[in-house]
């Protein structure tokens, strides 16, 4: 099983004519799906591969017509994964990130910039080592601009970052050869929250988040996922429990993987159940009844806070 921070949608078209297929998928801002692209945001296209190429092309689009996002696919379900460059853009066409992955994680130089088009940030996402399941340090920072263009880090990327963003967003830090140390404070805009984290060596030790009323949430994390009560063992448990084989498959000999998401509520019930992948009426209906007897999940936190989120997961009916 695999934790998805996205949300994944069933409504397909295809095109078959001179075009590539396409699958063509629809969003809201909020990770939503929407069964049209007037009631969208933002829509998804994956087009099969080039001549020349084994990946799928992704492009996401703003609902001007702008491109959102363009890159490169191994594969786009259950979950998406990226291959080689991504970019993403700003609604006014000026570019956002400039991002290389393999196997979707990222790798190599990245660069991030302002809406004004200018380089915010370079990094160097480190490999990942193969010991861990998660690198300690995923990159270090070689430059910080600010939106003038002007250069907070030296050569050996030692310095002192002070930088607001165009929506009123705040970060002030020192980075040693790259790395976070020390206090770093920023402050968020939307959620009028200040945020104060102390980090050795680009980890982070523990942090705090003030809130506008003056709360303070202290953290040793900066995010976690949400997780079923006892963990993943326990959650396959219930699972396995309570699954029963609908009389009707069975008779007609019907088995496969029903994948299904939904969503964590940041007081741990779950909802927003979805089949991402049928496989027959019945198979499917026993799989959403039996997701729908979990009791309540721990929420995913975000700088000591639940913060919705999404989980997707397959249910395999086999006879035996």
């Amino acid at each position: 099983m695999k934790y998805i921070l996205l949300i994944f949608l069933s409504l397909i078209f295809f095109y078959s004519s001179a075009q590539k297929k396409q699958n063509v998928y629809y969003f809201k801002n909020n990770g939503f799906e929407v069964q049209s692209k007037d009631s969208s945001d933002f829509f998804r296209v994956i087009e099969e591969p080039d001549s020349t190429s084994t990946y799928f092309n992704i492009k996401e689009y703003y609902k001007s017509g702008n491109r959102k996002m363009i890159g490169k696919l191994s594969s786009f379900f259950p979950s998406l994964i990226f291959e080689d460059r991504a970019i993403t853009f700003y609604e006014n066409g000026k570019r956002a990130s400039i991002e290389n992955y393999k196997d979707n994680v990222l790798i190599g130089s990245a660069y991030y910039y302002y809406f004004n088009g200018v380089v915010r940030e370079e990094r160097n996402y480190l490999e990942k080592d193969k010991n861990q399941l998660t690198p300690s340090i995923k990159y270090s920072v070689i430059q910080v601009v600010d939106s003038s263009g002007n250069k907070f880090l030296d050569t050996l990327s030692n310095g002192v970052v002070d930088i607001t963003d165009h929506y009123g967003n705040k970060e002030s830090g020192a980075y040693v050869k790259g790395l976070k140390n020390g206090i770093w404070k920023s402050y968020n805009a939307k959620l009028k929250e200040n945020y104060e984290d102390n980090y050795e060596d680009g980890k982070l030790i523990f942090g705090k988040t003030i809130e506008s009323n003056g709360n303070v949430i202290n953290y040793d994390e900066s995010e976690k996922l949400p997780q079923f009560v006892g963990g993943t063992n326990a959650f396959a448990k219930l699972l396995l429990e309570n699954l029963k084989y609908p009389d009707g498959a069975r008779k007609n000999k019907i088995q496969g993987n029903v994948y299904l998401s939904f969503a964590v509520e940041i007081n741990g019930n779950l909802s927003d159940f979805k089949i991402v992948k049928s496989v027959d009426e019945e198979l499917d209906a026993e799989a959403l009844r039996v997701i729908k007897l979990s009791p309540k999940w721990t929420p995913a936190m975000k700088k000591g806070k639940p913060v919705r989120s999404f989980y997707s997961i397959p249910i395999s009916f086999q006879l035996r």
